[in-house]
């Protein structure tokens, strides 16, 4: 068995076999002692963990996510799981780089560093420098982490009994599928490829999001290269006092919510470590990045309106379009409903969010935990949104532990929605491509709508007196009036009800009565 020196502790420690298909020797018990405090505990956990090896390194990383199934001082303490790993030996990293890149590429990197910039559990990560000059980080599968692709959902050699002896029995199979593929997307650089370039395009649309150029020529299915990126990682950051930390946990906050919303892709199990700040905006680094389906999106947006405005029966209809259904036969809605409404015990939270028990995080955790009670199970997708949103909680939580930047980061992605709402109403080529649905919106305006515009537009049939001019001046301002008072109402209604088809109309009317203002003083 193949062992190698923990270069964080300087002790020896057993390679993981977790990643490989074929079996391993059973692994070493050890003792928890279950009558200590949770956070003891927990540390005892998260060190046997470690001390298993990579694989299980891993897990406890993920699991630090997990906070529907595990204590949060688990998922607090998990979360200390060093992710590093010892550097590759040099002949083994050259004969990768051989074996990866073809003939043609070779030629066009000039240097290579052997000394890895980064060593984490599942990559190792190094400089190098084109033949035209340009600096660029090739990042490096390890071995172990190959098998992953196309092998087994749960490889034998991982040892769930000792996991579950741990962490308890609801650390079940189906944790382990999402744990493994989770680390399946991590490791497939070919998908990473497709899903980062995507990302390069969001970058137009949300200011605060970095990405890094990709080099698909030097990239493989065990190589990815991108270019060099200086930036200081959060939580550095946050320890020089570099910046505004309020300002920076609800810039963090916004630019998560834009990818999960509006983006490609968003990242699921960010670790300070992984979030580094870049001419003032975020760039994501080593994440596990997952997209969403456009109607996977509008219900969590509409989802989140619901909840911002307090009403939960809305909120709840969205949330279970995500979730499925108990097994059970039979389930009492009202009672669900009741519950659902009463939402308000967040002493669980207290060691990862904080006390302050209004800010979003704390009731949308309770939200989904009345849900998953009542026998509701998330979907993929939806477990993915739900882990990442509680890890950029806490981290955000540690930037400003008496705010709520997570509220403000969905009010400021509202604000981004109706300026690029705007920006599609002044492009014609949106009146083109939605002009029948704009001419069944106009066909169902309420009656008064359609007097106003028509006084509006009559041409007058007889030369105007002054008394006719005034009178004239009179009805548009009312129209003005009318027309305004009106989108104000549909403003009020779009902020319950979310409808896209709503907002539309309720920037139309805007623009209108503006349009009627000019012309009214024009006269």
């Amino acid at each position: 068995m193949s062992r190698w020196t923990d270069h964080r502790v300087g002790q020896y420690r057993r390679m993981s076999h977790a990643f490989r298909a074929e079996s391993a020797p059973a692994a070493p018990r050890f003792s928890v002692n279950k009558n200590a405090p949770l956070g003891e505990q927990a540390r005892e956990i998260r060190a046997n963990l470690e001390n298993l090896g990579l694989g299980y390194s891993c897990l406890a990383l993920y699991l630090s996510s997990r906070i529907d199934i595990l204590p949060a001082e688990f998922c607090r303490e998990f979360a200390f799981a060093a992710d590093v790993s010892p550097p590759l030996p040099a002949s083994e990293v050259q004969h990768t780089l051989e074996e990866e890149i073809s003939a043609a590429s070779k030629g066009t990197i000039a240097d290579f560093s052997p000394d890895p910039i980064r060593s984490t559990l599942l990559t190792h990560s190094y400089a190098a420098r084109l033949a035209n000059g340009e600096q660029v980080v090739m990042t490096i599968l390890r071995p172990e982490c190959s098998g992953l692709r196309g092998g087994p959902e749960i490889p034998p050699s991982f040892d769930k009994g000792i996991v579950q002896e741990f962490c308890g029995s609801r650390v079940n199979d189906a944790v382990f599928y999402d744990f493994f593929s989770s680390l399946r997307r991590k490791c497939d650089f070919i998908g990473q490829l497709d899903t980062q370039q995507l990302m390069v395009q969001d970058a137009g649309s949300c200011e605060l999001l970095r990405t890094r150029r990709i080099y698909r020529e030097l990239c493989t299915s065990r190589i990815f290269t991108s270019a060099q990126v200086d930036g200081l990682p959060i939580d550095e950051v946050s320890r020089n006092h570099a910046c505004n930390t309020d300002v920076l946990a609800r810039n963090l906050c916004h630019v998560w919510l834009h990818q999960v919303l509006q983006g490609s892709a968003f990242v699921v199990d960010p670790l300070p470590h992984n979030i580094s700040l870049v001419e003032n905006g975020t760039l994501f680094t080593g994440c596990d990045f997952v997209g969403l389906s456009a109607t996977t999106k509008e219900n969590l947006w509409n989802y989140f309106m619901a909840t911002m405005v307090d009403d939960p029966d809305r909120a709840a209809m969205y949330l279970l379009r995500e979730m499925e259904p108990p097994k059970r036969a039979t389930l009492d809605s009202e009672t669900f409903r009741s519950k659902f409404r009463q939402s308000a015990y967040f002493g669980a939270l207290e060691p990862l969010l904080g006390t302050n028990s209004n800010t979003l995080p704390q009731l949308i955790f309770q939200h989904w935990k009345t849900a998953l009670e009542y026998g509701y199970r998330p979907m993929p997708d939806l477990l993915c949104f739900y882990r990442g949103l509680f890890s950029i909680a806490r981290i955000a939580q540690r930037l400003c532990p008496f705010g709520d930047p997570l509220r403000e980061g969905v009010e400021e992605t509202r604000s981004d929605r109706i300026m690029g709402q705007v920006k599609e109403i002044v492009d014609w080529r949106y009146w083109f491509q939605n002009s029948d649905k704009f001419a069944n919106a106009l066909v169902s305006l309420p009656k008064i709508m359609d007097e106003a515009l028509t006084r509006a537009s009559a041409p007058s049939q007889s030369a105007p007196t002054l008394d006719d001019r005034s009178q004239a001046k009179r009805t548009s301002g009312t129209d003005i009036t009318i027309i305004f008072v009106f989108a104000m109402v549909l403003l009020v209604v779009q902020s319950a009800s979310t409808n896209p088809l709503t907002e539309k109309l309720v920037l139309l009317l805007v623009l209108l009565a503006g349009l009627m203002a000019l012309r009214k003083f024009g006269d």
